[in-house]
């Protein structure tokens, strides 16, 4: 990969893949047009299909640095607990990696995503001259993060070291909390509800 390539980066970190796997990963070689890069337990190699490049966690990740971002999770309920402790404990991940591969400028999909021509996407995020995580907002309090942007490694860094303590319910609401604090580190991608109401969404690409 060349460093002007941006790679799709997924993570996992539950105990087992889910069966759409491997087919999902297949989809987002086919039609991202970028480098897929899976960073997942070295367990998970059978469910990494040929052409996706599996970063194995256990070279570079050690799990205690999440534990300040952790302390501040309180779900509104605990079933389904490991999923939203993995799903905040992904970004810790994701910056981990990013910092050890010495990436700069990324996207991150959830799993169940299917990304399209991220390439092209990404020439136009960049033409905004803006730079820090992008992310898509449903609500002022709430990010949904099954896509993000970055183009700048620090915010996505300063992310990780403000959630310390930080008490929040998911990392949806987390997300949105750091956008509304840090406006400067966040833009919002062009959501349905970022572009019917600008005026509700305080971070950087409503500044312009």
């Amino acid at each position: 990969m060349s460093q002007s390539e941006a790679p799709l980066v997924f993570v996992y970190l539950g105990d087992m893949p889910p069966k759409y796997m491997r087919a999902a990963l297949t989809l987002a070689r086919q039609f991202s047009n970028v480098p897929v890069k899976v960073v997942a337990p070295a367990a998970f190699s059978s469910a990494v299909p040929l052409g996706c490049d599996h970063i194995k966690t256990e070279l570079f990740y050690d799990k205690s640095t999440a534990s300040d971002m952790l302390s501040g999770l309180r779900p509104s309920s605990s079933q389904h607990l490991d999923l939203w402790v993995h799903s905040a404990e992904r970004f810790v991940v994701l910056n981990s990696y990013a910092e050890w591969a010495g990436l700069r400028t990324f996207f991150h999909a959830e799993l169940d995503c299917i990304p399209f021509r991220l390439a092209v996407l990404r020439v136009a995020l960049e033409a905004t001259e803006l730079s820090g995580m992008f992310l898509p907002f449903d609500r002022p309090d709430r990010a949904v993060a099954s896509l993000v942007f970055v183009n700048n490694r620090a915010a996505l860094s300063h992310f990780v070291t403000w959630s310390a303590g930080v008490h929040y319910r998911n990392e949806m609401e987390l997300l949105a909390r750091f956008a509304q604090e840090q406006p400067e580190a966040v833009v919002g991608l062009p959501t349905l509800e970022v572009l019917q109401a600008p005026q509700r969404f305080c971070f950087g690409s409503q500044d312009d």
